[in-house]
């Protein structure tokens, strides 16, 4: 499995079944996640199915669920057996008493809001992007940090302590 960055406002999540976009126009995409509704606008992939509201998905075998968090929606799937929600911070904040834990969280910063309470959320992995993605990730210890333009991983190599990516 790969999440891998489409500039400072997408990320791809790739793996053998299926190949997401989120909030970015990927033509390799299988199915696009938007937070908003307002980014139906940016995404032009006419081969993609767009996901932007909450409910039950099922795509290429992934199944996939969208959860309301104020007025955007984060998204929970299992990709190539490694558990992920994806969604912007401060969704996953006002959901954090509904999220289950994940083996990875992505999310996406455009504030500088103080993300530790993402350790009850994530086993493994925090990914930040986003235009305040190194701010954010700034109260995590240096030594598990690292910035990357793709970052991979299968089940079987997740890091056993917790780690934090921020893509670029």
């Amino acid at each position: 499995m790969e999440i891998i960055a489409l500039g400072s406002e997408g990320v791809r999540l790739k793996g053998k079944q299926a190949v997401f976009s989120v909030n970015a126009t990927d033509k390799a995409a299988n199915g696009t996640f938007l937070f908003a509704p307002a980014m139906q606008a940016v995404i032009d992939n006419e081969d993609s199915i767009v996901l932007s509201g909450p409910g039950d998905y099922e795509l290429r075998g992934v199944k996939i669920t969208g959860i309301r968090g104020g007025d955007t929606t984060v998204y929970s799937m299992i990709l190539d057996g490694v558990s992920i929600a994806v969604g912007n911070l401060q969704a996953i904040q006002s959901l954090q008493t509904k999220l289950k834990e994940q083996n990875i969280i992505i999310a996406y910063c455009t504030t500088e809001e103080n993300a530790s309470f993402l350790t009850s959320l994530a086993s493994n992995a925090l990914v930040f992007y986003g235009p305040k993605a190194a701010t954010v990730n700034q109260v995590f210890p240096k030594e598990k940090s690292q910035t990357i333009a793709k970052y991979q991983t299968t089940l079987e190599k997740l890091p056993l302590e917790m780690e934090t990516i921020v893509l670029e």
